[in-house]
C-alpha cells in the first residue's frame, strides 16, 4: 500500500443492493478526496464472490486460525480495487 490508498472493513446487512449502494457512495467520496485504490478486508461468512464480479481483484486470502476448527477453515480475503 502507499500513501494515496486506504484500507476498508465493512460489515452491513444481508438485505440484497445495500452494501453495493454504500460501497458506491464510499467509492465516489473518496475518489473525490483523492485517494487512488480501496483495499477491502472482508470473510467467508459474507458473499466475498460479488468483490470478483465489481472490479475488486483478489490480494490475499487466509485461513484465520482463531475461528477454523478441525472440522471447517475459515477464509479470510483481501480485495482491491483503483478508485
Amino acid at each position: 500500500m502507499s500513501n494515496d490508498d486506504i484500507k476498508l472493513s465493512l460489515f452491513v446487512s444481508r438485505k440484497h443492493g445495500c452494501g453495493a449502494a454504500l460501497l458506491n457512495a464510499v467509492c465516489e467520496q473518496l475518489r473525490a478526496q483523492g485517494w487512488k485504490n480501496l483495499y477491502l478486508w472482508t470473510d467467508c461468512d459474507c458473499n466475498w464472490h460479488w468483490y470478483e464480479t465489481h472490479g475488486y481483484s483478489l490480494v490475499r486470502k487466509d485461513i484465520y486460525g482463531p475461528f477454523s476448527d478441525e472440522h471447517k477453515e475459515y477464509w479470510t480475503y483481501i480485495f482491491k480495487k483503483q478508485i
